[in-house]
């Protein structure tokens, strides 16, 4: 099983999925982010151009990781900042694929990143993903607002997603 999160920075994309993975007996949870920051030379932010071939080359590092996790009977857990598009490609290369797309209020994202360390806190970008995110139609995602929430109501919501699934 693959379980993909997605969401603008600051909605609880890492601590849902650090939770979640806790919820099954052999689980891996990692970030995109975490692959892409592999990189120590020539890095370049997401949403630069220049980073398309830096975010390609991380896509597919993914993929090649959840193939032998989940071959090895392991629950994969990603987060990241997905579309419909990137979550259909995970369904055409595995399968039972999940994909929740986190979107507390922007209120609730502005907060939580002002609560980050300060090296990890985007204030802008929060502000623009948490736009483009509400303004985008999902039909792959299933969309959580988390803002009124705890991180274990916004886990017993996925996991509950998850196991009632066809």
């Amino acid at each position: 099983m693959l379980i993909v999160l997605s969401g603008p920075p600051a909605a609880g994309k890492t601590s849902v999925g650090e939770e979640l993975a806790k919820r099954f007996p052999r689980s891996v949870f990692f970030s995109l982010d975490t692959i892409r920051h592999f990189v120590k030379s020539g890095y370049a932010e997401p949403w630069r151009d220049e980073a398309a071939e830096q975010l390609r080359l991380s896509e597919s590092i993914a993929a090649e990781m959840i193939k032998r996790q989940t071959e090895a009977g392991y629950v994969v857990i990603i987060d990241g900042i997905f579309l419909d598009d990137q979550l259909k490609k995970f369904k055409s290369q595995f399968h039972d694929v999940h994909g929740f797309v986190l979107l507390p209020s922007l209120e609730t994202v502005i907060r939580r990143d002002r609560e980050r360390p300060a090296d990890q806190r985007e204030p802008e970008r929060s502000q623009i993903l948490h736009r483009d995110f509400s303004r985008a139609t999902f039909t792959d995602f299933r969309v959580l607002d988390s803002t009124e929430q705890s991180l274990a109501e916004t886990v017993d919501a996925i996991h509950r997603g998850i196991t009632s699934s066809p």
